[in-house]
């Protein structure tokens, strides 16, 4: 056991007053570990007890994350993705979530409309979170991987690529291409690049 996860433990048993920010940070310690079960309990802890909106909206979402680790569990990841998303409607992040959980099970129309609404509520963020500099007005601890454009184009072109539609998916994957290296995350970029030399005959 690591001291910073010794001294959170011993402060979420014996402090109330601290409960629910120690079981949002034992919860992201554990998922950072890739320990889903733990991490997955103690968000589920934090979102019971907050009375923050925005802390319980981040923990819905790391909740859904959670399970995705487990081993997808496509209902209970959209059952925590809708929670997200029924406390704050005009915010991208629970959007972009639910577009991959749909992305990842073969629903891609769905994908596509989920992404379209993310990438319209992006607007709302002004235009640092469209641009990926996120500032106070996103959740300080963000683990999601949301950086506006690039990854709006990287799920837009899968989702167009899967239902067999090569030219939509090109014309979304041409506009990222001088920028997915950077913008996207490892597993999506290795899935990017494959397509786009499979479709663009780059």
């Amino acid at each position: 056991m690591q001291y910073e996860e010794f001294i959170l433990l011993r402060s979420f048993a014996e402090d109330k007053s601290c409960k629910t920010t120690d079981a949002f940070n034992l919860g992201k310690l554990y998922f950072k570990r890739g320990e889903y079960s733990p991490a997955l309990y103690f968000f589920s802890s934090a979102a019971e007890t907050s009375v923050d909106f925005l802390l319980s909206y981040e923990c819905l979402m790391m909740i859904s994350l959670c399970l995705r680790g487990q081993g997808n569990k496509e209902i209970s990841r959209m059952n925590a993705i809708d929670g997200a998303i029924e406390l704050y409607p005009l915010r991208p992040e629970a959007h972009y979530l639910k577009s991959r959980c749909y992305l990842e099970n073969g629903m891609y129309d769905d994908c596509l409309t989920c992404i379209k609404n993310s990438y319209n509520n992006s607007w709302y963020m002004g235009p640092d979170f469209r641009n990926g500099r996120h500032d106070q007005t996103v959740l300080i601890s963000w683990n999601i991987s949301y950086f506006g454009h690039s990854h709006y184009q990287f799920v837009k072109g899968m989702a167009h690529y899967y239902k067999g539609e090569n030219e939509s998916a090109l014309e979304c994957f041409n506009e990222i291409s001088n920028v997915a290296v950077t913008d996207l995350p490892l597993e999506d970029y290795n899935m990017f690049s494959e397509i786009y030399k499979k479709i663009s005959g780059k």
